[in-house]
């Protein structure tokens, strides 16, 4: 009786410890995917205000041409 008892509170302890590395798994997921977005969000700032800087360059050439 005593090992199914102990066998019980050995399968619960391998369950919790699946669930918590599951969840630190799931943590690392969102925390990657928020890193990964910002960067995106970043990079795409970048990108606009390039072009505006591009094309405010180009107006700036056709508007002193002689």
């Amino acid at each position: 009786m005593r090992s199914k008892v102990r066998d019980g509170s050995l399968d619960s302890a391998i369950i919790a410890a699946k669930l918590l590395s599951d969840k630190k798994r799931n943590h690392l997921t969102s925390v990657n995917l928020i890193s990964s977005l910002t960067l995106l969000i970043y990079r795409s700032f970048l990108l606009s205000v390039r072009l505006i800087y591009h094309q405010s360059i180009i107006l700036l050439y056709q508007n002193f041409k002689f």
